[in-house]
């Protein structure tokens, strides 16, 4: 991820959990959530503005 992406991924998800993880691939910032730091279940898929 590039500066610009990483500032906006902080900006809107800084009450996530450490088992979380956030891929952004084409524009789209995509979110996965698990347990005990698996976070392999996607929860939602956002459009980076």
């Amino acid at each position: 991820m590039d500066d610009t992406e990483i500032q906006w991924c902080r900006k809107k998800t800084h009450d996530l959990t450490s088992s979380a993880q956030i891929r952004i691939m084409n524009g789209f910032a995509f979110l996965f959530m698990g347990n005990n730091g698996h976070a392999r279940t996607l929860v939602t898929v956002i459009k980076v503005a």
